[in-house]
Parts: C-alpha cells; sequence; structure tokens
C-alpha cells in the first residue's frame, strides 16, 4: 500500500513547523501579551511581518506605509509617535524573518492563540502561492 505524500516539512524531522517558525522570529514579542487576546493580537502582527517579507522586497516600503495608513485608521486614538514605533517594529520583524527564513514563502492564512491550561500553542494554517 502506497504511503500519502508527506509535506516536506514532515519528511525532515529536523524542519521547524511554521507555528514554531513564527514562534521564533517574534523573540519572545507574543508570549509577552498578558490575556490571549492580547497574544492573538502580537501574534497577528508577527504574521503580518511574515507575509510582508515573503512578498517583493521592491514594494516593501509601499506595503509598509499602506500597513502603518490602515493601522491609524482602525486605531484613530493612536498617536503618530506610535503608528510610526509599531510600523518599525514590523519592520524588524520582517528582516528577522528574512535573515532567518529566507527561503521559506509560504503565506499565512490564519493563526491563533491556543489556551492550553497556563500555557498556550500558536496553530498557523499557511499556503505555497505561485510566482
Amino acid at each position: 500500500m502506497r504511503m500519502p505524500t508527506r509535506h516536506q516539512d514532515d519528511a525532515d524531522p529536523s524542519a521547524e513547523k511554521i507555528s514554531a517558525k513564527v514562534l521564533r522570529i517574534s523573540d519572545g514579542f507574543i508570549e509577552a501579551g498578558d490575556t490571549v487576546q492580547e497574544r492573538q493580537n502580537r501574534l497577528m502582527a508577527v504574521c503580518t511581518a511574515w507575509n510582508l517579507a515573503c512578498g517583493n522586497p521592491e514594494n516593501l516600503q509601499q506595503q509598509l506605509t499602506s500597513w502603518a495608513s490602515t493601522y491609524a485608521h482602525f486605531n484613530p486614538d493612536s498617536a503618530a509617535e506610535d503608528v510610526t514605533a509599531k510600523a518599525k517594529f514590523i519592520a524588524n520583524l520582517i528582516e528577522r524573518k528574512r535573515n532567518m527564513y529566507p527561503h521559506e514563502n509560504r503565506q499565512i492564512l490564519d493563526a491563533r492563540i491556543v489556551p492550553i491550561g497556563d500555557s498556550f500553542r500558536v496553530e498557523v494554517a499557511c499556503a505555497r502561492l505561485s510566482s
């Protein structure tokens, strides 16, 4: 009987799951959230940076500007300095992702924090997008 084809990461036991990669590039940022909702918000910020990092580097500044504008629109109480600081943080996460996983180009479609007692795990759904 033929075994089903396994995903590339599953075939190599030393390969990290994408959820582990997301946690690594976050460098404690997600874990620093005090509540599940705060961790979820932080996870979504890291996933945004991940997806931007997978895009065309020539469009990155435009995409960051667009992200900051959208963030400011949906967070009207945020000071301009706060929006700028968040955009710089996203840019740093993008750089970390590119340095740590330069050949990983799967886009994150969804991610969530799953509480487990006093801890949590991260679940990530992703897809390889054709160029």
